[in-house]
C-alpha cells in the first residue's frame, strides 16, 4: 500500500485501493475490486459481530460492514485516509496508525473477527503481528487474512510482504485452524495493467502535484506486475478460526515425546537411536517433521526422511513418509482437513514439499489409503508384489557347476559398503529409468549403521569388475531379500548367487522380497532362477501425493524401482 492513499485515489477514483477480483462479468476495476471484498467477507457471519477492520482502503470495507450491523473498529495508516473515512464512510471507530501500535489502547477489547486486508508490508515481523491477532480475538473467533505473498526470496528491493510457508507456519504454530484458502493470482493480476494504465494515462496531469512520489509509485507496480509475471509473487485469501492447539515443525527434544506415543499407539519398541538414526543421522538432511500440541502433550505426528531419487540418470531430492499417528483422545478434534492430522499434514506440505518437490512417496494398506486420500492427497500407483522361494539348496547338474566356474563369475558377502556401490551405481542408473540412488553414502547410512538389524551384503562381480549387488537379513526362520542393483545382463546370476549363499546360511524358511512393476527384465529374471510372484500379504501398495504435474500415475507406475529397503518397514 501507498504510504499516502490520496495519490492511488486520484489517480483510479475509487476508496477501495486493493486489487480485484476478475471474475466473469467483471469489466471495470471497480467491479472487480467489490468481488474481491465479496470473497474476502464471505465467512463473516451475519449477526452482528465486534469487527476489527486491518484494511486497505479509505473505510470502504469498515463502511459497508458497519451499515450491515457489525460493530467495527477500523485501523488506517494514514491521517488523510482516517479523516477521510470518518467523514465518507461513518460508523465504524476508526483508529489511526498499525495493529501493533494500538494494542495497549485496543488491549481492554476483543474481537469475533479480525479482517487483514493487504498490511503485510507494513509488518515485517510476523511474530509479533500474530501475537496481536492472538491477544486481539476471542477464542474461536475468526481471522480472515487476504494479501500478497511471495513463493522465492527477492532482495533486491528489500522487504515488501511475506512469504506463503512463513504464514503458514506462524498461523499453524499459534493455533489457527483453516477454514478456507484459496490462491488467487490468475483472478487478481490484471489489475496491474489496468493500474499501470492509468498512472501512464494521468501522467501528465498529476506530475506536478506528485512529481517523485507518482514516479515511485509507478514504480512499485511495475515491480509488483513482474514478479506476479514471473510467479515470484502470488495472491492468497485465508479463512481462520482461533483454537488451542499448536501446529509446528520439529524442535530439538520432541523425540522425548514422539517416541513413547509412537511406541504406545503401533505397540512398537523402536529404541532413540533408531529414531535419531532415522531423522537427525539421516545424511540427506532433515529431520521433516510436522506435529500437534496442546500444551506440551503432543497431540498427532506426520514425519518423513529425505532420500535421493536418481531420474533418468540425474539426482533429486524426494520424501519417504511415515509415522503418522493421532494419540487415540484427540482423533475427534475436527473433520477430514481440520482434525490434527489433516493440520499437521497441511504444514508439513507447505514448509518442505510445494514448490520444492514433485512427489513424495510410502507404502500403504487399504485402510490407510481411504485416510490418505480423504485427508492426505494420496494417490494410488502401484500394487506391491512379493517374491520368494524356498531357502534350501536346489540342486544343480554337474554340467551347471562347471560352467559357473568357467563363467568368471565371483561373489563375496560383506556386512559394509564400499567405494564398489558408487562405481556400480554409475553404471547400472542408465538401465532404471527412476530409483533412489543407490550409492555408497545411502547405503551406509540405510543398511550399515541401521542400529536394529544387521544387513549383509552379496557383491557380484565378473573379472573382478562389480556387475550387481543384493542385501538380505535374517528374520526369524526366513532370509529377507531386502535390496538390490544389477546391470541387467547378469540380474540371473545375481539371483543364482544369492540363493546358494543363503542356503548356506539357513537351510529352512524362505527367502522373499518385494518387487515393482519397473523395470520389466527384473521380473522376467525373478521367475527364470524359480522365484513365485505374488501379491504382497498385506497388500501393501506404492503410494504418492503429488505436488507438480511433471508426472503422471502411470509414469511413475512404469518407471519406479523399488524394493522392501525403499520402505522404514525393513
Amino acid at each position: 500500500m501507498t504510504k499516502d492513499p490520496g495519490i492511488l485515489k486520484s489517480i483510479i477514483g475509487t476508496d477501495a485501493l486493493h486489487l480485484g477480483l476478475w471474475e466473469e462479468g467483471c469489466s471495470t476495476l471497480a467491479d472487480a475490486q467489490q468481488a474481491l471484498r465479496d470473497r474476502l467477507l464471505q465467512f463473516v457471519p451475519e449477526i452482528s459481530s465486534d469487527v476489527l477492520c486491518v484494511e486497505n482502503s479509505v473505510g470502504a470495507i469498515a463502511g459497508k460492514l458497519s451499515r450491515s450491523g457489525h460493530e467495527v473498529t477500523a485501523l488506517l495508516p494514514a491521517k488523510t485516509a482516517l479523516e477521510y473515512a470518518q467523514h465518507t464512510h461513518p460508523g465504524p471507530d476508526y483508529f489511526h496508525g498499525n495493529l501493533l501500535q494500538n494494542l495497549s489502547s485496543l488491549g481492554e477489547r476483543s474481537f469475533d473477527v479480525i479482517i487483514f486486508h493487504e498490511h503485510f508490508a507494513d509488518y515485517p515481523d510476523l511474530n509479533a503481528l500474530f501475537y496481536g491477532f492472538d491477544a486481539l480475538l476471542k477464542d474461536e473467533g475468526l481471522l480472515i487474512l487476504c494479501d500478497e505473498v511471495l513463493y522465492r526470496k527477492n532482495n533486491a528491493s528489500g522487504f515488501d510482504t511475506h512469504q506463503s510457508p512463513e504464514i503458514e507456519e506462524q498461523l499453524a504454530r499459534n493455533g489457527f485452524i483453516v477454514l478456507g484458502h484459496e490462491r488467487l493470482d490468475e483472478q487478481v493480476s490484471p489489475t496491474f495493467a489496468v493500474v499501470l494504465g492509468a498512472l501512464q494515462d494521468k501522467q501528465k496531469n498529476f506530475s506536478a502535484l506528485y512529481g517523485d512520489q507518482l514516479e515511485a509509485l509507478t514504480s512499485q507496480w511495475q515491480h509488483r506486475s513482474e514478479g506476479f509475471s514471473e510467479e515470484i509473487r502470488g495472491y492468497e485469501y485465508w479463512a481462520l478460526r482461533k483454537g488451542q492447539i499448536s501446529i509446528r515443525d520439529y524442535e530439538p527434544g520432541d523425540e522425548v515425546s514422539i517416541l513413547p506415543l509412537f511406541n504406545a499407539v503401533f505397540n512398537q519398541n523402536r529404541t532413540m537411536a533408531h529414531w535419531q538414526w532415522k531423522y537427525l543421522d539421516n545424511p540427506q538432511g532433515g529431520p521433516f517433521i510436522s506435529s500437534a500440541w496442546e500444551g506440551s502433550d503432543l497431540a498427532a505426528h506426520y514425519a518423513a526422511y529425505p532420500v535421493s531419487l536418481t531420474i533418468n540418470g540425474n539426482a533429486e531430492s524426494t520424501l519417504h513418509v511415515g509415522d503418522t499417528f493421532t494419540m487415540p483422545s484427540k482423533r475427534g478434534v475436527g473433520r477430514g482437513k481440520t482434525s490434527l492430522l489433516g493440520r499437521v499434514v497441511r504444514l508439513f506440505h507447505k514448509l518442505w514439499c510445494e514448490g520444492k518437490i514433485d512427489f513424495f512417496y510410502g507404502f500403504n494398506t487399504g485402510r490407510i489409503q481411504k485416510l490418505g486420500k480423504n485427508i492426505l492427497a494420496y494417490e494410488v500407483i502401484a500394487p506391491v508384489y512379493e517374491f520368494s522361494c524356498p531357502c534350501a539348496r536346489v540342486a544343480r547338474p554337474w554340467w551347471a557347476r562347471m560352467v559357473k566356474n568357467l563363467s568368471g563369475y565371483q561373489s563375496e558377502i560383506t556386512s559394509r559398503s564400499g567405494g564398489w556401490a558408487d562405481s556400480l551405481f554409475e553404471q547400472a542408473k542408465a538401465h532404471y529409468p527412476m530409483l533412489l540412488t543407490r550409492d555408497s553414502q545411502y547405503l551406509k547410512w540405510r543398511y550399515d549403521e541401521h542400529p536394529d538389524h544387521q544387513y549383509q551384503y552379496i557383491v557380484l562381480r565378473k573379472s573382478a569388475k562389480i556387475v550387481g549387488w543384493s542385501v538380505i537379513r535374517q528374520q526369524g526362520n526366513d532370509i529377507l531379500f531386502v535390496d538390490a542393483l544389477v546391470l541387467p545382463a547378469h540380474a540371473e546370476q545375481l539371483l543364482l548367487n544369492t540363493r546358494e549363499t543363503v542356503s548356506q546360511l539357513n537351510n529352512e524358511g524362505r527367502l522373499m522380497g518385494w518387487c515393482s512393476q519397473s523395470p520389466d527384465w527384473w521380473k522376467q529374471s525373478l521367475c527364470a532362477q524359480g522365484f513365485a510372484v505374488n501379491r504382497q500379504a498385506q497388500e501393501l501398495d506404492l503410494c504418492l501425493t503429488f505436488f507438480s504435474e511433471r508426472f503422471s500415475v502411470d509414469e511413475i507406475r512404469d518407471s519406479f524401482y523399488f524394493t522392501m529397503g525403499d520402505s522404514d518397514l525393513f
